[in-house]
């Protein structure tokens, strides 16, 4: 998992749809705040949650 920002302006903060891609084909998920808004990370004894403020979508992490 990857969190990322993402701003319009200037170019160079903008996530390129290629590096997007790549991270897609290699299985791993980018939460871009742009559409995600903040994340809330939280870290257990034997697990972690992510949980993005603008969807009802919770990633955990893959040993629970």
């Amino acid at each position: 998992m990857i969190i990322a920002t993402s701003s319009d302006f200037p170019q160079n903060e903008r996530i390129k749809a290629e590096w997007a891609a790549l991270l897609t084909s290699r299985g791993i998920k980018l939460l871009r705040q742009d559409l995600t808004g903040a994340v809330r990370l939280l870290f257990y004894g034997d697990h972690w949650e992510a949980r993005p403020y603008l969807s009802s979508e919770i990633l955990r992490s893959s040993n629970r």
